[in-house]
């Protein structure tokens, strides 16, 4: 057995969930994927070796055969979930880390936003599933990057916010993670869930922070990326400082 997973979807019965009555649900029978399509810029296939999807430390990457991994293979379509963790997702949205090897050698890491409703596993995320990469190999680390910032008073005590949104270009991009508030005073800024998107870049992310219904921080930071890690790109500490 090798850990693969397979972009399939079986049709047993109807196509769509409805209400049989209002207390029972009536579940179609097809069994749903989420898959990540992982291509060429000539179109081709990225074949992997192997590859691996976890959900914090938990590895949830799905065994199949060889014969039905070939077949993934060969259209480069890998699944990120199915129907097989339906009932663990069920109303709940959390990221898991996908990672794609050739030669042991990373050639695509990213996170990805699914969840599962009363019937079938539901991608929640706003990035495409359908990615192209380089010819290039690049024999990245396993480590997934992240950058934390530290929000506190003029005393140096920590500001523990209500909330808070990180913006690029106007776009949020605030963490999906499930880390997000690390301790008091610390959050969660920005990861490798961004390195394809920042390769080769230099832009300013910006971090605003709430209490109390107002907006009590907000400021500006430097990022790019190489095509394996994110990276900050100014000098100052990643801290706001808030006046009482």
């Amino acid at each position: 057995m090798k850990r693969i997973v397979l972009f399939i979807m079986v049709v047993i019965g109807f196509s769509s969930c409805k209400d049989s009555d209002k207390s029972d649900l009536e579940c179609t029978k097809v069994y749903m994927a989420i898959p990540l399509r992982l291509q060429y810029e000539d179109k081709s296939p990225v074949v992997l070796d192997s590859f691996i999807v976890k959900w914090g430390e938990r590895d949830i990457t799905r065994q199949y055969s060889q014969e039905e991994f070939e077949r993934a293979r060969k259209v480069g379509s890998y699944t990120i979930v199915d129907d097989g963790m339906q009932e663990e997702l069920q109303n709940l949205s959390v990221s898991v880390l996908f990672t794609g090897y050739i030669d042991n050698k990373i050639v695509h890491k990213g996170e990805y936003v699914v969840g599962a409703d009363e019937c079938h596993v539901v991608y929640l995320g706003n990035k495409p599933l359908d990615i192209t990469i380089n010819g290039e190999i690049v024999n990245c680390t396993d480590i997934f990057m992240g950058y934390v910032l530290k929000v506190q008073y003029e005393d140096e005590s920590p500001v523990v916010l209500d909330s808070y949104k990180v913006f690029w270009d106007n776009k949020d991009i605030t963490p999906k993670s499930t880390l997000g508030v690390l301790s008091k005073g610390n959050y969660l800024f920005v990861n490798d869930d961004l390195t394809s998107e920042l390769n080769g870049l230099s832009e300013e992310i910006t971090f605003v922070g709430f209490k109390d219904g107002k907006e009590i921080a907000r400021d500006n930071f430097l990022f790019g990326a190489d095509k394996c890690h994110i990276h900050y790109l100014e000098e100052r500490p990643l801290l706001i400082i808030v006046n009482e």
